[in-house]
């Protein structure tokens, strides 16, 4: 629905490849809303797409740094 998101589980799965370099340059074009877009490896999964690459992993964890990120919930 080309809205933009942080949540990884609202993230829309792209599996075509010409789809996702689309959208990835419609993405490029928004600089006052996107910084730095790219593509990144991701499986379905029951609760939305679930990253592949531990890198992917840890940024959806929120910030590590202090303890007001996603973790002070745990």
């Amino acid at each position: 629905d080309d809205r933009w998101t942080r949540q990884m589980a609202e993230a829309e799965l792209i599996e075509d490849e010409a789809v996702a370099d689309d959208r990835l340059l419609f993405a490029m074009t928004q600089p006052d809303i996107v910084v730095g877009p790219y593509l990144a490896d991701a499986e379905p999964s029951a609760h939305g797409p679930a990253p592949t690459h531990f890198r992917e992993i840890f940024r959806t964890r929120g910030p590590s740094n202090y303890p007001h990120g996603k973790q002070a919930g745990e």
